[in-house]
C-alpha cells in the first residue's frame, strides 16, 4: 500500500526565492529529462521519482516511479521544493575523454555513456557524468539487489569500514573475522559500489567455459568491467567464461558491475 502524508508548512520564516533563483530554476528544469506521467501517484502533489529529494517528495519512493511523475516533480522542481539527489561522488575531470558529451566512467550506465569504458576512467569524467545524470540518460550501476550483504549485527557495522571477511580491498578492514561474515552489510554495500572493495575470487561463480570466446585471453561476460573486457559483450556469454575471467579477476584488471 502507498501511504501519502500531506504536511501543511508554516508560513512563519520561509524563505522567498529571488527572481534569479527562480529563473535559474526553471532554466535546469527545461534541460532535466522529467520522464512521463505513468506512475499510479501522478499528479498527486508530490513527487515521486526516487531521484529527487525535499520537502515536496512522497514519504514512501519506489525504484519503479523513476522517470513517471514528470508533471509534480517538474512543478515541485520549479518551486524549489525538490532538488536532485547528490550523494553520488563523480569525483574529477582528469579523463582524457572529459567534457566530450558523453560519461566515460564505467560506474554508469545508459544512454548517456561512451562506447568504450575504461576503468582507469572511474571517478575522472565528472562534468559530463553529473549532467548526464541530472538529466536521467545515466544511472549509478549499483551491486544487484539479489546479491546478499547481510545485516549490520556486527560489532563494527557502520564504521566506514567492510568487515565482511568475503570482501577485499582497500576499504576493507585490516582484521577481518569470520563472524562477521553476512554481518557488516551497509559498510560493505557502500564500499563495493563505490569500487573500494570486491568479492574475494573463491566466492564469485564464474560459470562454465562455454562460450564460444572462451580461453581467449578477454573476459566476455558481461557481469564485469575493467581493461580485460573483450569489447563487445552479449548476454549470451553469461557465465560462460570462466577460465579468462577468473584469471583476469584474479589479476586486478576486472571486477564485477
Amino acid at each position: 500500500m502507498h501511504i501519502k502524508s500531506f504536511a501543511i508548512a508554516a508560513l512563519a520564516g520561509t524563505a522567498l526565492i529571488s527572481p534569479q533563483a527562480h529563473t535559474e530554476a526553471n532554466a535546469q528544469a527545461n534541460s532535466l529529462d522529467f520522464g512521463d506521467n505513468s506512475s499510479r501517484w501522478a499528479n498527486d502533489g508530490e513527487c515521486d521519482d526516487p531521484r529527487f529529494e525535499g520537502t515536496g517528495m512522497a514519504s514512501t519512493l519506489l525504484e519503479e516511479d523513476r522517470l513517471r511523475d514528470a508533471n509534480d516533480c517538474r512543478s515541485l522542481y520549479r518551486r524549489g521544493d525538490i532538488r536532485l539527489r547528490s550523494s553520488v561522488n563523480f569525483g574529477d575531470n582528469s579523463s582524457t575523454w572529459a567534457n566530450d558529451g558523453e560519461c566515460d566512467d564505467p560506474r554508469f550506465r545508459g544512454s548517456g555513456m561512451a562506447s568504450t569504458l575504461l576503468d582507469e576512467d572511474r571517478l575522472r569524467d565528472a562534468n559530463d557524468c553529473r549532467s548526464l545524470y541530472e538529466a536521467g540518460r545515466i544511472e549509478l550501476v549499483t551491486a544487484s539487489t539479489s546479491f546478499n550483504f547481510g545485516d549490520d549485527t556486527s560489532n563494527w557495522a557502520n564504521d566506514g569500514e567492510c568487515d565482511d571477511p568475503r570482501f577485499e580491498g582497500p576499504g576493507a578492514a585490516s582484521t577481518l573475522l569470520e563472524e562477521d561474515r553476512f554481518r557488516d552489510g551497509s559498510d560493505c554495500r557502500s564500499l563495493y559500489n563505490s569500487g573500494q572493495v570486491q568479492l574475494r575470487s573463491a566466492y564469485v561463480n564464474f560459470g562454465d567455459n562455454s562460450s564460444t570466446w572462451a580461453n581467449d585471453g578477454e573476459c566476455d561476460d558481461p557481469r564485469f568491467i575493467g581493461s580485460g573486457m573483450a569489447s563487445t559483450l552479449v548476454d549470451s556469454d553469461l557465465l560462460s567464461d570462466a577460465n579468462d575471467c577468473r584469471a583476469l579477476y584474479n589479476a586486478g584488471q576486472i571486477r564485477l558491475r
